[in-house]
């Protein structure tokens, strides 16, 4: 996927890439906690991992318990604000 393709999606790449480490995560592994090596995957910003998980669910329909686990996960700096850093810049 280039650049571009991700800019019209206005989620960076990195919280693609964490939200995704997430959902497979929790879809491998039903029911277990985040392994404390992936808490990194965890710091992104609620908007981002939101609109990622929309579209995983779209793609994915096996995937909706998965996604409401990803999503209650919370612990990010950003949260609180609602806005993506990309949206920011935008």
């Amino acid at each position: 996927m280039s650049s571009v393709e991700y800019e019209s999606l206005q989620v960076p790449p990195v919280a693609i890439t964490h939200t995704c480490i997430l959902l497979a995560w929790a879809f491998s592994f039903p029911g277990e906690k985040i392994d404390e090596s992936l808490e990194f995957c965890c710091s992104v910003c609620q908007k981002d991992k939101e609109t990622v998980v929309s579209m995983v669910r779209e793609l994915f329909p096996m995937m909706c318990d998965t996604c409401d686990v990803v999503l209650a996960r919370r612990g990010e700096k950003a949260q609180y604000y609602g806005i993506s850093p990309i949206s920011v810049a935008t």
